[in-house]
């Protein structure tokens, strides 16, 4: 999915369920039947796939609620996470 200024955007699956579990958040895909866990920062990266947010978006609002001193890490703490959505079926790109 790519919006008008031809960035990539990610979009959650319809049928994937989400619980909070308090400083972790389950997935549950019921296509796969498979359970997720997901750490705070995963549960905000996975919140922010709305098909709204492209990648740069999703890495500046995470980044703007933590005290972050390196910046690459978390980019790339991010993208691996977006790609293991892609990977396990739960979003769409």
């Amino acid at each position: 999915m790519v919006n008008h200024n031809g960035e990539k955007m990610f979009l959650k699956k319809d049928k994937i369920v989400i619980r909070d579990m308090g400083d972790e958040a389950v997935l549950y895909n019921p296509q796969t039947k498979a359970i997720h866990v997901l750490n705070k920062t995963s549960s905000m990266v996975w919140e922010y796939c709305d098909g709204k947010h492209s990648l740069e978006m999703i890495e500046n609002k995470i980044m703007g609620k933590f005290n972050v001193s390196n910046v690459q890490d978390v980019k790339d703490d991010i993208r691996e996470t977006i790609n293991q959505f892609s990977q396990l079926g739960l979003v769409e790109q």
